[in-house]
This record gives C-alpha cells, sequence and structure tokens, in this order.
C-alpha cells in the first residue's frame, strides 16, 4: 500500500483554513476532506490510479458586473489531478 500524502491550499496568497474538499478514487468512490488550520488536507493511503481533488464554491464578498447585472458575492472552483503510478 501507497503512503498518503498532503496537499496546502492557498487563496489570495494565503493558507485556506476549515474549507471542505471532495477526493475522488479511481474506483468511482468519494471521500470529503478539511482542510486544518494551516490550509492542509491530508489524503489516506492511495492505490495506483488516477485521482481528484475538487474544492467547489468557495465564495467571497467580492462584488461586481455580470452581463449589466450586479453581484455581491463571487464563487471559486479549483481541483487538482494525479495519478499514482
Amino acid at each position: 500500500m501507497a503512503a498518503g500524502g498532503r496537499a496546502q491550499v492557498y487563496f489570495h496568497g494565503r493558507p485556506l483554513p476549515d474549507v471542505k474538499a471532495t477526493l475522488r478514487t479511481p474506483d468511482g468512490k468519494e471521500a470529503e476532506l478539511i482542510t486544518d488550520k494551516e490550509g492542509f488536507l491530508t489524503y489516506p493511503e492511495l492505490q495506483s490510479g488516477l485521482y481528484l481533488v475538487t474544492i467547489a464554491r468557495y465564495r467571497e464578498t467580492v462584488g461586481g458586473f455580470a452581463g449589466g447585472k450586479e453581484f455581491g458575492i463571487t464563487s471559486h472552483n479549483a481541483s487538482l489531478s494525479w495519478k499514482r503510478p
């Protein structure tokens, strides 16, 4: 069995604590991960295959205009994929 690992999540150049992420494994399963106070995600031991971590709809109170309409919240998405040999 391969060792697990860690990845650090940043937003605007700073570690992002207490954010939910989803780990998708080669067998189609999903696991919820949450960053620690220093923005690290820790994931379990991994088998061979393709993995995907996503953080969906992280919101910040920053407004703007789109299509001539004003909005007050901006939503961000991030993903990281890798292949474990």
